[in-house]
């Protein structure tokens, strides 16, 4: 088997590997805010130049920075559904991985495993957001960039071209692009006369051409700039991960840089600055493990001697892809693909059926969690706020962030009609909404939640659909347990349960709070049916579990209780979700003291404190 037709078909296995991870990877709520700007452009007779999508910043300057990967999003779900988005992004991931290989030819199959490994600890950039795109420039800059020694104008052209299509792509990651054009010529200089240094200094002013090739010129480089420390339009996925190969890389890519800096100065350069940027914000972790990979599999083979591709040794290596896959699958596939975005029934989508059927109207209040979907699946009705940046004043987005601290204010400058809200149980954030005489909880289910304000033509609708004794935002105080003491409150309780079973007949959380109510009320064999009808849909979010674990705790059933909390315990921290893990830790804590454990009551009751230092309750239990 040849060299060239060896490095093909694993190039070609690499590339099938990450596809299926990205195909299986988790989701951004993210993805449909992108989704919806690529219908406005596209629908567009040019690009759009102030905001039309929200009523707080109707006429600000606005130029849709990532207007062409968010075009490609929006046709690739017009031919296929989601799933059509999702295998754009796949294919994206692959090509960049798969790209790669080339640059440890000498053993190809040495760098088919290192950059696995590294395309595994990669996913939590695996959405389809336009950072996605990065990766694939990237490693497109590194292929053409690392080989050169002698300026040539082609190199330029090459450089010019691909800073454009970046910029054009994601904005936010574009500078990237200028900064390797930078390191190419900062490597070259001290090798070549002062005419070709001239020319190197040409290749940095191409890049910097590219990155002005955008409609909005110096304002995509300004998104440029504001982006290298976000890498996208809002917080990146959480930093915990389950892969966490990003250890291992900073050690492995530090010593391999040792050895190969020499004769690898541009992989070393680049591999250290994405390290660097990785340190700051997690969003450029990705970034970094795969300009390390090349890097890595170079500095092991200084101590590793290179093996042919021979056939026993390709399936050696697809067996391996075969765990890592398989591994990948359950421990972020299975817990984290379906919280959120894409291909997932985790969407207002309940919450905006509920609107229209009762025909509600006037000024809404949405949190910028909600927004994203609101702005897709709603596409005439404008947003309270959302996540883009540089559109709404820092000072705004922060009270729309901060809205369940700031609700009184914001009501009484906005005037808000109806509101919907994701549901999210960290903090109690509906918290406002609850204690405000004005309001009443007129939907929910285990995505969102609508207020309606009284009077304001909603009269009517709260008549038949209104919440007085659930609060399902409290996550283990969904209702008042000394109401159900009292016969007529008991009712009133289940009546409204059976309303959210109605509303919202696949949702988990209304049947685990009927399972709940129904074993207070000492009705245990209904509980139970009701409690095998709720795991019997499957559980999506670690509130789920968590909430499994107190209908448990009620059934004293504190070993099953405890599985649960720590399931959701565990789904929470990789999802980055401190303060619902805080809060879990907390439950756990109680758990143990039931069951006569001081000491490891006290130290989950001391790491809710450490994971979120506002949870006052559990402060007070250390004390």
């Amino acid at each position: 088997m040849s060299a060239r037709r060896a490095g093909g078909r694993l190039a070609a296995l690499l590339f099938l590997f990450v596809l299926v991870l990205g195909l299986a990877s988790i989701h951004s709520e993210e993805t449909w805010l992108h989704l919806a700007v690529g219908r406005l452009v596209a629908h567009g007779s040019a690009l759009p130049t102030q905001d039309t999508l929200s009523y707080t910043a109707r006429g600000v300057p606005w130029s849709a920075p990532d207007w062409l990967s968010e075009v490609l999003f929006f046709h690739a779900h017009e031919a296929a559904g989601p799933w059509g988005v999702v295998a754009l992004k796949a294919v994206v991931l692959a090509a960049a991985f798969a790209s790669l290989l080339a640059l440890h030819a000498a053993d190809p199959l040495l760098a088919l495993c290192v950059l696995a490994v590294a395309a595994c600890g990669s996913w939590t950039g695996f959405t389809e957001v336009p950072a996605a795109f990065d990766l694939l420039l990237l490693a497109a800059f590194m292929r053409l960039l690392r080989p050169v020694r002698v300026f040539a104008p082609w190199l330029a052209c090459g450089v010019f071209l691909l800073e454009a299509l970046w910029v054009n792509l994601h904005a936010g990651g574009a500078l990237l692009g200028v900064a390797l054009a930078a390191i190419k010529a900062f490597t070259a200089a001290f090798k070549t006369s002062r005419r070709e240094r001239a020319g190197w200094i040409a290749l940095v002013a191409a890049a910097v051409l590219g990155l002005l090739a955008h409609r909005d010129g110096l304002g995509a480089a300004r998104h440029a700039l504001g982006g290298f420390f976000s890498a996208g339009y809002g917080p990146s996925p959480g930093p915990a991960h389950l892969f966490n190969t990003y250890g291992l890389f900073l050690v492995a890519g530090a010593a391999s840089a040792w050895w190969c800096l020499q004769e690898e100065f541009f992989l070393c350069v680049t591999a250290g600055l994405l390290l660097a940027a990785s340190l700051l914000s997690p969003a450029w972790v990705p970034h970094y493990l795969l300009a390390a990979g090349p890097l890595v599999s170079l500095g092991l083979g200084h101590f590793l001697s290179s093996r042919e591709p021979t056939g026993r040794r390709t399936a050696g290596a697809a067996l391996l892809l075969v765990v890592l896959a398989l591994a990948y699958f359950n421990g972020v596939t299975a817990g984290l693909s379906r919280l959120r975005g894409l291909t997932t029934a985790m969407t207002p989508e309940g919450a905006l059926q509920f609107l229209e059927i009762n025909r509600i109207q006037g000024r809404m209040f949405n949190d910028v969690g909600a927004a994203p979907y609101l702005l897709w699946r709603a596409p005439g009705l404008p947003v309270f706020a959302d996540e883009r940046p540089g559109v709404y004043e820092p000072s705004f987005l922060e009270d729309a962030r901060r809205w369940f601290e700031r609700w009184g204010a914001l009501d009484s400058i906005y005037r808000f009609d109806y509101a919907i809200v994701e549901n999210r149980a960290p903090g109690y954030p509906c918290r406002a909404l609850d204690e405000d005489p004005a309001w009443v909880l007129a939907y929910f289910d285990d995505a969102a939640l609508v207020y309606l304000r009284r009077g304001a033509g909603n009269d009517s609708v709260l008549k038949k659909a209104s919440f007085r004794r659930l609060r399902p935002n409290r996550l283990f105080e969904p209702f008042d347990p000394a109401s159900l003491a009292d016969p007529k409150a008991a009712s009133e309780v289940m009546s409204e349960i059976h309303r959210a079973i109605q509303f919202a007949p696949e949702a988990v959380g209304p049947a685990l709070l009927k399972a709940l109510v129904l074993d207070r009320l000492g009705q245990g064999d209904r509980a139970s049916v009701m409690l095998r009808l709720a795991v019997g849909r499957g559980f999506w979010k670690p509130e789920h579990h968590a909430l499994l674990g107190f209908v448990l705790e009620s059934r004293r059933d504190l070993t099953g209780a405890m599985a649960s909390y720590r399931r959701a315990e565990r789904l929470a921290e990789r999802g980055g979700e401190r303060g619902l893990q805080a809060m879990i830790m907390e439950r756990r804590g109680i758990l143990h003291q039931l069951r006569g454990e001081p000491r490891r009551a006290a130290w989950c009751w001391r790491r809710a404190v450490d994971l979120d230092p506002g949870n006052a309750s559990a402060a007070a239990r250390l004390r």
